[in-house]
């Protein structure tokens, strides 16, 4: 599991050397940036029943298809040598939980910090994990135009708390979606749109509680991230931005007006930088197809990109005079 990264730090990520790029972060991520494929390690020790083997081929299906849920799949038989390090992988989840049934899923997330490991169950609740309803709403509410989704999981006991979030929230983003303005220059060439959803500065809010049974994926994964504030049941608050892409977990104790401007702020300002890996956040598990939700089946696409973002150009040596 990657060690969370404190907010300071957080925010000196964002103070990047601008370059020739106007179109506003959010947007280029929207449009620009695909999303991390996650890896779903699937663990059989033994024989395999047909039903098992019926949900293995469906993770398959999901992952071969390419346009849809951003996984890759791999099966791993334990009682096989081959590929020690992931067998490795296995020993640590095992200690850790060792009342595991088999066969047994495990999917990591990619982090700007290190790779995690976002959920973990048994075969027979995997499916449940590749969709939920807050995270087909949060599909719909980025290909409609929203900016920023602010996620919310509340606290089951502390009222006062998720009060406050609330109200932070919706006064903060109502004074933004009015202060803040798009950047100058878009359309120029290099800062083109593709797409027809609206550009606007548009931010809402999503919340959940702890006992939604189908939001396990999420859950397992803010847990993970942010496990002390989970265990203290804070609220955690996480900006979504782009395809699904989660600039940070926030928990409710660290977030003030100030940094919720910052964080804003960056999301709407010109890209700074083009390439994704170099930017702060990580991407979540969402069934969606996004190049045909935003582009359609015939409309025109971005340039051709790398996992990184725009193509990348020839790497060029020069030689430079000693100095006195």
């Amino acid at each position: 599991m990657t060690k969370r990264i404190p907010l300071v730090a957080l925010l000196s990520l964002l103070a990047i050397p601008a370059v020739a790029c106007n179109i506003p972060v959010f947007r280029f991520a929207l449009e620009r940036w695909a999303s991390d494929r996650l890896k779903v390690t699937v663990f059989v020790e033994g024989s395999i029943s047909n039903e098992d083997l019926d949900l293995w081929k469906q993770l398959d299906a999901v992952s071969d298809d390419g346009t849809k849920s951003n996984i890759e799949t791999e099966w791993v038989h334990l009682l096989e040598k081959q590929n020690p390090a992931r067998r490795e992988v296995w020993k640590r989840l095992k200690g850790i939980h060792p009342e595991i049934k088999m066969p047994y899923v495990m999917i990591e997330g990619k982090h700007a910090r290190g790779p995690f490991i976002a959920w973990h169950g048994p075969l027979q609740e995997s499916m449940s994990a590749l969709k939920s309803p807050i995270r087909i709403e949060l599909g719909k509410r980025l290909t409609s135009g929203d900016a920023i989704v602010w996620l919310v999981l509340q606290s089951t006991k502390d009222e006062g708390a998720n009060k406050r979030v609330q109200e932070m929230l919706q006064v903060e983003t109502e004074k933004l979606s009015q202060s803040l303005a798009l950047p100058e220059g878009i359309g120029l060439p290099g800062s083109e749109l593709f797409s027809e959803v609206p550009l606007l500065l548009k931010f809402s809010s999503l919340k959940f509680s702890r006992d939604n049974f189908k939001e396990g994926y999420l859950l397992q994964m803010l847990a993970g991230i942010q496990p002390e504030a989970f265990e203290k049941d804070e609220p955690l608050v996480v900006p979504i931005f782009g395809r699904g892409r989660a600039l940070e977990v926030i928990p409710a104790s660290q977030l003030t007006p100030a940094l919720l401007r910052d964080l804003t702020g960056f999301l709407c300002a010109a890209c700074s930088c083009q390439v994704k890996e170099q930017n702060p956040g990580f991407d979540l598990l969402l069934d969606l197809d996004w190049d045909r939700e935003l582009f359609g089946d015939e409309g025109e696409r971005p340039p051709a990109s790398t996992a990184g973002g725009l193509k990348q150009q020839k790497k060029v040596l020069l030689t430079i005079p000693p100095g006195k």
